[in-house]
């Protein structure tokens, strides 16, 4: 289940930011990999769903469960946002993304990103999450072994090309 998750919301992730850009007109870098994918979108839906399934078991209050999940996903994703920014440019030596125009938080986040990150995560779990499930059922096996193939292949790929050949 957690290797379709990433799989899917990583390309949606891709998607989205590629649709934005194009909408807004802006020039971004979604991901370093070369495929159709941004993985900080895989892992953050990994992320907010282990944090909502931890947060289930031990609170009964709908409520708690959905400030706590708020936080501690706004934390969190805040952090990978951190440390990812942080390791492009340390082993690539480019900087993906920057928030000039709001409270910076370690150079590779924002206050805004950190409230999004806490709405977004409230937003997957009540109407992305279960509609994955639904469709988690139907995805054969040979896919995901398939998808799992090509991003280890473009993975080594990337890591290859532009940390050692492209510099």
């Amino acid at each position: 289940m957690y290797i379709n998750c990433f799989f899917i919301f990583s390309i949606l992730g891709f998607i989205i930011e590629t649709l934005l850009a194009f909408i807004f007109n802006y020039k971004f870098n979604s991901g370093f990999l070369y495929g159709p994918y941004s993985i900080v979108y895989g892992i953050g839906s990994i992320i907010i769903i282990l944090i909502y399934k931890y947060l289930n078991k031990k609170i009964n209050k709908n409520i708690l469960i959905y400030i706590l999940l708020f936080l501690f996903c706004s934390l969190l994703l805040t952090i990978l946002e951190i440390i990812g920014g942080y390791s492009i440019e340390l082993i690539f030596h480019k900087i993906f993304w920057k928030y000039n125009d709001n409270i910076i938080l370690f150079k590779y986040s924002s206050l805004k990103m950190f409230i999004i990150f806490g709405i977004s995560s409230i937003t997957f779990i009540k109407f992305i999450y279960p509609l994955f499930l639904k469709v988690n059922k139907h995805i054969p096996k040979l896919i995901t072994q398939f998808l799992l193939v090509i991003f280890i292949f473009d993975f080594i790929l990337t890591f290859i090309l532009k940390s050692y050949l492209l510099k």
